[in-house]
């Protein structure tokens, strides 16, 4: 569960509502370790993409598997679904400089 909020008292209500109705209604509980509240600007990890203010990047294990893939598509290891699947995540990023920098490559192999 994500949620989203520049008011920081407001959030820890909501914490606080969740358990209690979780508590409740299910009998059930949030591990108290894996609450973690911080400022908006820092960003959120979610999905393989970090999501920032009007921004959106790759996160630094999806590029790093994304070179890999390219790697292994040279050898002839990997497929062409799998390259065209992480074309797919960083459509909804920004992350220009990626795709140009491998742009050859991917305009040999898949393009």
């Amino acid at each position: 569960m994500l949620l989203v909020s520049k008011d920081k008292a407001r959030l820890k209500r909501a914490v606080f509502e969740i358990k209690e109705y979780l508590l409740k209604e299910n009998l059930l509980t949030l591990h108290p370790k894996k609450i973690y509240l911080q400022h908006f600007t820092k960003g959120i990890n979610y999905l393989g993409v970090i999501i920032k203010p009007y921004r959106k990047y790759l996160s630094r294990r999806i590029k790093n598997n994304f070179y890999c893939a390219l790697f292994q598509s040279k050898m002839g290891l990997k497929t062409k679904e799998s390259i065209l699947s992480y074309l797919g995540i960083m459509k909804h990023c920004n992350c220009y400089n990626l795709k140009k920098k491998n742009w050859e490559n991917l305009t040999l192999r898949y393009l």
